[in-house]
This record gives C-alpha cells, sequence and structure tokens, in this order.
C-alpha cells in the first residue's frame, strides 16, 4: 500500500514538473510552424542585425536597470540563458532586447516636434507593463496578452504583456525588432480588426485610417528611414524596406503609400 501510494505521488510529481516547465529554447533556432517541416534556423549574427554596434550603449548598470524598471522586466523570463547573468552579451535576448528599447529611445531628431519617431520610446514604456522573453513555436515574432476582467472594464484591448518571440529576437535587425516592440505596445488599446483577411493572412488592420499597430510600426520605421539619429544608411533603408512591406501586405484595404 505505501508504495503504490509512493508511485502515486512520483507520478503527478511527474506531472506537474511537465506541465509548469519552461519552454527550451536553442540560440537561434526557430521551430518551424510546421512540424513536418526541418526546421528553420536564424543564426545569431549580431554585425547583420547591428546587435554588436549597439552593445556599447546598453552594457551599462544605469541604462539596464531603467530600462528594466520602464518596461516591467521580470528575472523569471530572462532568466535560465536568456541573458540575465550575462546583459551585455549580444547573442542572447536580453542584450538585443535592451539594443531595441536603445533604439526606440535614442533614434529621435530633435528638429522635428511630436511624431511616431520621437513619441515611440515613450509610448511603448507606457502601454508596456510587462516585456518577457519566450521561446514561442516559430510562428510569431510577439504577442500582446489580453485583457483581464479590470483591464477590459477600463476600456483597454490587452493587458499589458509584451511577449516577445525568438523570431523578433534572433530574425530581426535592431531596428525591426524596435518596431515590434512599439506595434505589440499599441496593442494595449487596439488588436487587429480583420484577422486574416489582407496579404499577409495574419495580424491583420482594416485600413491605415484605423490606426492599430500596424500603423504605427510603419509610420515609426517610415520615419526613422528618412530622419533617425544614431543610426547607420544600412539600417535606414532596412527600415524603409520593412515599412513598405508593413503597408502592402498587413491592411485589407491597401493604403496605397510609397515611402520611396
Amino acid at each position: 500500500m505505501k508504495v503504490s501510494i509512493t508511485i502515486a505521488i512520483f507520478m503527478i510529481f511527474l506531472t506537474l514538473q511537465q506541465c509548469f516547465a519552461v519552454d527550451s529554447c536553442i540560440y537561434g533556432k526557430i521551430i518551424t510552424d510546421n512540424q513536418n517541416t526541418s526546421n528553420t534556423y536564424w543564426f545569431y549574427d549580431t554585425t547583420r542585425s547591428s546587435d554588436q554596434s549597439y552593445r556599447q550603449y546598453i552594457c551599462n548598470q544605469t541604462v539596464i536597470s531603467r530600462y528594466w524598471s520602464a518596461f516591467g522586466m521580470e528575472k523569471t523570463y530572462w532568466d535560465d540563458g536568456m541573458g540575465y547573468y550575462d546583459v551585455c552579451n549580444v547573442t542572447q535576448p536580453l542584450a538585443r532586447t535592451l539594443n531595441s528599447i536603445w533604439v526606440l529611445e535614442n533614434s529621435k531628431n530633435n528638429a522635428f516636434g511630436s511624431n511616431m519617431l520621437n513619441n515611440a520610446y515613450s509610448f511603448a514604456a507606457d502601454r508596456t507593463n510587462h516585456l518577457r522573453a519566450k521561446c514561442g513555436d516559430g510562428s510569431a515574432n510577439a504577442n500582446h496578452e489580453g485583457a483581464g476582467l479590470f483591464d477590459w472594464m477600463a476600456g483597454y484591448n490587452g493587458n499589458g504583456t509584451t511577449n516577445i518571440f525568438w523570431p523578433a529576437i534572433y530574425g530581426l535587425n535592431v531596428v525591426a525588432r524596435a518596431g515590434t516592440i512599439l506595434h505589440e505596445a499599441r496593442h494595449r488599446d487596439k488588436g487587429h480588426d480583420a484577422e486574416k483577411d489582407c496579404p499577409d493572412k495574419g495580424s491583420c488592420d482594416s485600413s491605415w485610417g484605423f490606426n492599430g499597430a500596424n500603423t504605427y510600426k510603419a509610420l515609426y520605421l517610415w520615419w526613422y528611414g528618412y530622419y533617425a539619429s544614431n543610426t547607420t544608411s544600412t539600417l535606414k533603408t532596412m527600415a524603409l524596406d520593412d515599412a513598405q512591406y508593413v503597408i502592402d501586405h498587413r491592411f485589407k484595404t491597401n493604403p496605397n503609400l510609397r515611402v520611396r
């Protein structure tokens, strides 16, 4: 009888371990949405993503602490190889994410007043209660968690928690990743209203005038491509390319806008 009880308790323990286990992530590897196909690999080329260039700005405890607080980052989600104990290592998720937050804050152009480029950091910080790193399944760059009861009653679409996944961490350059953080922050107020009804068949907004997450991201990248500070011509070109992609693929009604 005692043996049976012991075995039963052990089996319950194993089940609980499986239920609460954190996903295992592999640096540079993304599991594709279709498990029948070969895995897709994103190699952490820190030069191509420009993460190595931005390391000098975020490898500073004052900067780290400020961003950590502003975006409600928690050790639980940035530990276990995510970079908590190696913050300056740009092959790990935390440094890459901090790089993109730095870009949001420091690409402003003081020659202009209020615009998406200059407001991106304050908006993202205000709308993000928690920024968390997770593996994901390879099908999305990030998501914004849905609103709980009290958030919903207050008129919010989301609860303020952004989860950033492997495709954004290892598949995007530092500016595109910044645009993704801004995109998800917009979901605190608005979700996508066209579901799969756009060329990308997902994350679709009905129109430019809906003023949703896709408009915010495209506008940010558009402004960045022409007027950003503390950047390179290569990153500006990439930003314009990404802005055009969003405009052409993420709206039910094509805005018919050209960034060049």
